[in-house]
Protein backbone atom coordinates (compact mmCIF):
# COMPACT_ATOMS: atom_id res chain seq x y z
CA UNK A 1 0.00 0.00 0.00
CA UNK A 2 2.56 2.45 0.90
CA UNK A 3 4.61 2.07 -2.99
CA UNK A 4 0.99 2.23 -4.43
CA UNK A 5 0.06 5.56 -2.64
CA UNK A 6 3.24 6.99 -3.35
CA UNK A 7 3.11 5.92 -6.92
CA UNK A 8 -0.80 5.43 -7.75
CA UNK A 9 -0.41 6.22 -11.94
CA UNK A 10 2.17 3.54 -12.56
CA UNK A 11 -0.06 1.02 -11.61
CA UNK A 12 -2.49 -0.83 -14.28
CA UNK A 13 -3.20 -3.91 -11.75
CA UNK A 14 -3.27 -5.32 -8.75
CA UNK A 15 -3.26 -8.56 -7.62
CA UNK A 16 -3.68 -9.41 -4.11
CA UNK A 17 -4.87 -12.19 -1.61
CA UNK A 18 -7.89 -11.20 0.35
CA UNK A 19 -6.18 -12.93 3.68
CA UNK A 20 -2.85 -10.69 4.76
CA UNK A 21 -0.99 -10.48 8.32
CA UNK A 22 -1.51 -6.78 8.53
CA UNK A 23 -4.54 -5.31 5.90
CA UNK A 24 -7.17 -8.00 4.34
CA UNK A 25 -7.44 -7.48 0.74
CA UNK A 26 -10.94 -5.85 1.52
CA UNK A 27 -9.00 -2.73 3.26
CA UNK A 28 -6.86 -2.93 0.81
CA UNK A 29 -9.37 -2.55 -2.37
CA UNK A 30 -10.79 -0.03 -0.60
CA UNK A 31 -7.77 2.15 0.52
CA UNK A 32 -6.28 2.14 -3.36
CA UNK A 33 -9.71 3.49 -4.61
CA UNK A 34 -9.42 5.93 -2.73
CA UNK A 35 -6.34 7.03 -4.87
CA UNK A 36 -7.15 5.42 -7.81
CA UNK A 37 -10.37 4.81 -8.52
CA UNK A 38 -9.63 3.18 -12.25
CA UNK A 39 -6.71 0.83 -11.23
CA UNK A 40 -8.04 -3.10 -11.89
CA UNK A 41 -8.61 -5.16 -8.79
CA UNK A 42 -7.82 -9.25 -8.63
CA UNK A 43 -8.24 -11.25 -5.36
CA UNK A 44 -7.03 -14.54 -4.95
CA UNK A 45 -8.89 -16.82 -2.67
CA UNK A 46 -9.16 -20.23 -1.40
CA UNK A 47 -12.95 -20.18 -1.34
CA UNK A 48 -14.69 -21.30 -4.22
CA UNK A 49 -16.94 -18.73 -5.44
CA UNK A 50 -17.06 -16.93 -8.69
CA UNK A 51 -17.16 -12.73 -9.54
CA UNK A 52 -20.72 -12.40 -9.44
CA UNK A 53 -21.16 -14.29 -6.38
CA UNK A 54 -18.54 -12.32 -4.75
CA UNK A 55 -20.16 -8.86 -5.88
CA UNK A 56 -23.92 -9.90 -4.56
CA UNK A 57 -22.00 -10.77 -1.31
CA UNK A 58 -19.94 -7.70 -1.09
CA UNK A 59 -21.20 -5.12 -3.37
CA UNK A 60 -19.36 -2.55 -1.44
CA UNK A 61 -15.86 -4.10 -2.91
CA UNK A 62 -15.43 -2.87 -5.89
CA UNK A 63 -13.28 -5.84 -7.69
CA UNK A 64 -12.46 -6.19 -11.06
CA UNK A 65 -11.54 -9.90 -10.99
CA UNK A 66 -11.35 -13.41 -9.05
CA UNK A 67 -9.27 -16.04 -8.82
CA UNK A 68 -9.63 -19.25 -6.84
CA UNK A 69 -6.60 -21.04 -5.34
CA UNK A 70 -4.82 -23.03 -6.08
CA UNK A 71 -4.15 -20.95 -9.12
CA UNK A 72 -3.96 -22.87 -12.48
CA UNK A 73 -1.04 -20.49 -14.42
CA UNK A 74 -4.27 -20.42 -17.22
CA UNK A 75 -6.23 -18.61 -15.29
CA UNK A 76 -3.97 -16.37 -13.99
CA UNK A 77 -3.44 -15.65 -17.59
CA UNK A 78 -6.78 -15.10 -18.79
CA UNK A 79 -8.06 -13.06 -16.16
CA UNK A 80 -4.57 -10.40 -16.46
CA UNK A 81 -4.81 -10.41 -20.02
CA UNK A 82 -8.75 -9.54 -20.00
CA UNK A 83 -8.50 -6.90 -16.99
CA UNK A 84 -5.62 -5.29 -18.88
CA UNK A 85 -7.63 -4.93 -21.69
CA UNK A 86 -10.49 -3.61 -20.11
CA UNK A 87 -7.94 -0.83 -18.33
CA UNK A 88 -6.09 -0.09 -22.10
CA UNK A 89 -10.07 0.36 -23.65
CA UNK A 90 -10.66 2.51 -20.70
CA UNK A 91 -7.60 4.93 -21.15
CA UNK A 92 -8.35 5.14 -24.61
CA UNK A 93 -11.60 6.56 -24.04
Amino acid sequence: MEHFSSNPITYDLIISDIRMPKMNGFELCKEIRKLDGKVKICFMTAFEMHLKEFETILPSIRVDGLITKPVRIVDLCSTVKRLLAIAEREDKT
